[in-house]
This record gives structure tokens, sequence and C-alpha cells, in this order.
């Protein structure tokens, strides 16, 4: 693990302002909605594409990558990191490894993500857009 990971118990609280661009400017575009109109197909095409990813989260880079709960083929761990990817969360190898960390230190203060020990926004999302993260 990296030493910001393993060592630092007091968290860097500003923000990398890169990531948060992607992140406001991603969520800004659904309202190009206004302008492009709604299809059945659209609409269908984002609740699929919504539980292929939110799969590839929870059973890929959470069960097999970060718990190693099951095995499979090496194609479909491919494919699941590929599709987690895609959804935003950053790549497999960060999010297995913030995941494992989290458990070691589970609510303490060396946890990025703890809703005991930070605020509510960090704790839900401003932890993946601070530049310690």
């Amino acid at each position: 693990m990296s030493e910001s990971i393993s060592t630092n118990s007091v968290f860097d609280d500003k923000l990398d302002y890169f990531i948060c661009a992607q992140f406001l400017f991603m969520h800004l575009a659904c309202l190009l909605v206004i302008w492009a109109g709604v299809s059945p197909v659209a609409v269908v095409t984002c609740v699929a594409l919504y539980i292929v990813r939110m799969f590839a989260i929870t059973a890929g880079f959470h069960r097999l990558l970060a718990h190693r709960t099951y095995r499979t083929s090496r194609f479909f761990q491919f494919l699941i990191a590929f599709t987690g990817t895609a959804s935003y969360q950053k790549g497999p190898l960060w999010w297995s490894a913030h995941h494992r960390h989290h458990h070691l230190v589970a609510d303490t203060d060396k946890d990025f993500h703890s809703p005991l020990t930070r605020k509510f926004w960090r704790a839900h999302f401003g932890w993946f857009l601070s530049r310690d993260s």
C-alpha cells in the first residue's frame, strides 16, 4: 500500500479540482436531456448501463477483487474490471486497495470515509474528490 494510505491519520481536505471538474461536468451533462429529449430506448439503455456498472462494482470490484469471495476466469475478471472502471469509480486496483484499507481501520481516524469520524459530505463522496485519496 502507499504510504498515504497506511500511515496518514490526518487527511488533507483540499480538493483535487481536476477530479471535481470531471465529476461536476459529468453530472451537468445530464441536463442536456432538456434539448436532446428522452426516448424509451434512451431510458432502457440508461437503466441497463446502470445495472451492469453497479454489478461490476458490487460483484466485481467489491466481492471479487477486494474480498476475493469467489473465483472466475481471467476474461471475466478483465470484463468486470473494464466495466467497473466505466462507472467512474476510479480503477480496480485503487478501489480494492482503498476498500481493504477501509476494512482494516473502519470507523477510526485512519478511515477515509468513516461517517463516525468525518463530516457527512466527506464521508459519503468528498473523500474521493480530495487530494489525499
